[in-house]
């Protein structure tokens, strides 16, 4: 459960070891190991290109010129008119850097998404503004073992629209902007409540402006810096779900728990996930936010205190790449005239690394709740989950061990969580489609043992 407080948190002991770091934007150059998708909204850049921005044809170099050859007699040799050679424009800002991070993210989309991830999507000039569309969908099916002591766990199999989304980028010089809309099932009316009624919501909407080399400002509706499987692209996912311990546990597939992720937040950032200090050695990255703190979907602040954010990132090359995250935030819940006021604060720990074509992945997430007005004592929560994957001729392999505990205080662990996963993927090369099956083995404390095993499927469209 998250929760806020009347006061503004303390932030100055959380920002003396906090750290900051990366996340995605038109401006990011990417490696073929990067988590993010082609255009704005969709992930932070986790690696690194392999090479920078360049091998444009600017018209410089001419072709060597052929021996010249002497013309018959009384025939009169007319030379042939050399072919203009054009330089061609090369972009600047935003733009060229949006150009390096679709050239460096092919080889990804080949694997996870199809041949042509991102590399069709519509372009048009209008007005010397450039705009660029993306999207995606994803059809799911899914079979969820039925409990025999429930009356809403694994009832529910069936198809399911995971996510619609289209998405368009504008940018001109060191300027950009991004909206996408999405369409999926909606809020819940009731707790544990099996189904919801489809939407379509705005996604992600923001601006975005280089100001130097080493440092972009983002402002409007983004990903928050914080937890590492929801800054990763959804489109390219090793596995059809984020782990247990960021999206928590889903009414149809047990009893319904909040996982500790941010998702979304209105507010302003500033960050760069790349200083370039090396390019194949060492390299660090950061990212600064003020938000309005935890209110999805609402059009105001929950109240009038916000909620910062603060991220760190290290890498050495494009093999390894360390996090360490955190944020604090005041919230305030109920229904007026009964409003609570509650403190959280949590912490993110995370690791990436790629060695040829295995990729390794790790996260832990720790949160605090002070329950200021309600007296309730504090909650402590905790979650993680250690992933490897293997990808070879477009077939990829993997496996995920993830476990999430919503209360550290209870004696008997009964919400704890466990899942083992198993995925296999396809991503085809003629077709912008990607497969991926995942078996999920779910167990919980003895207490309240369920049985909710699944098999899933995903069909995934990308442009």
């Amino acid at each position: 459960m998250r929760v806020d407080s009347p006061r503004s948190p303390s932030l100055l002991p959380l920002l003396s070891f906090l750290g900051m770091a990366l996340i995605a934007g038109p401006a990011a150059a990417q490696s073929s190991t990067s988590t993010a998708a082609a255009l704005p909204g969709e992930g932070g850049a986790l690696h690194r290109a392999p090479m920078p921005m360049g091998g444009v044809d600017d018209g410089s170099q001419t072709p060597v010129a052929e021996p010249e050859v002497k013309p018959e007699p009384k025939a009169e040799a007319k030379p042939e008119p050399k072919a203009e050679v054009k330089p061609e424009v090369k972009a600047t800002g935003a733009e060229q850097a949006q150009k390096a991070e679709v050239a460096s993210l092919e080889p990804a989309r080949r694997s996870r998404a199809g041949s042509s991830f991102g590399s069709n999507a519509a372009e048009d000039v209008v007005g010397g503004i450039n705009l660029r569309w993306n999207g995606y969908m994803r059809l799911i099916g899914e079979v969820i073992q039925n409990d025999d002591n429930s009356a809403f766990i694994g009832r529910n199999d069936g198809f399911k629209l995971g996510s619609a989304r289209l998405g368009m980028l504008a940018s001109k010089g060191a300027f950009a902007a991004y909206i996408s809309f999405e369409a999926a099932a909606g809020q819940r009316e009731n707790f544990n409540d099996p189904n919801s009624t489809f939407r379509v919501m705005p996604r992600d909407a923001y601006m975005r402006y280089e100001v130097s080399q080493f440092a972009h400002v983002t402002a409007g509706r983004f990903k928050t810096p914080y937890d590492l499987s929801s800054l990763e692209a959804t489109a390219l996912r090793t596995f059809i779900d984020q782990p247990i311990e960021s999206r928590g546990v889903l009414a149809t597939q047990g009893f319904e728990l909040a996982g500790l992720a941010t998702d979304r937040q209105l507010g302003v950032m500033v960050h760069k996930d790349h200083l370039g200090l090396s390019h194949d050695g060492f390299d660090v990255g950061y990212a600064l936010a003020l938000t309005n703190g935890f209110s999805p979907n609402l059009r105001f602040n929950d109240n009038d205190r916000p909620a910062a954010f603060m991220r760190l990132s290290a890498y050495y090359s494009d093999m390894l790449a360390l996090n360490l995250a955190g944020f604090a935030d005041s919230r305030t819940t109920g229904d007026l005239p009964n409003l609570f006021d509650e403190d959280v604060k949590g912490l993110e720990v995370s690791m990436l690394a790629s060695f040829f074509r295995l990729r390794l992945e790790a996260q832990f997430l720790y949160q605090n709740t002070q329950f200021d007005t309600s007296g309730q004592p504090d909650v402590n929560s905790m979650g993680g989950h250690v992933q490897f994957s293997y990808e070879l001729w477009g077939i990829s392999m993997a496996y995920r061990f993830a476990f999430l505990d919503p209360n550290l205080d209870d004696i008997d662990d009964a919400d704890r969580v466990i899942e083992h996963t198993i995925g296999l993927g396809y991503g085809m090369e003629s077709l912008p489609l990607r497969f991926l099956l995942n078996g999920t083995v779910a167990q919980e404390q003895a207490g309240r043992k369920l049985s909710n095993n699944r098999l899933t499927l995903l069909a995934q469209f990308i442009f």
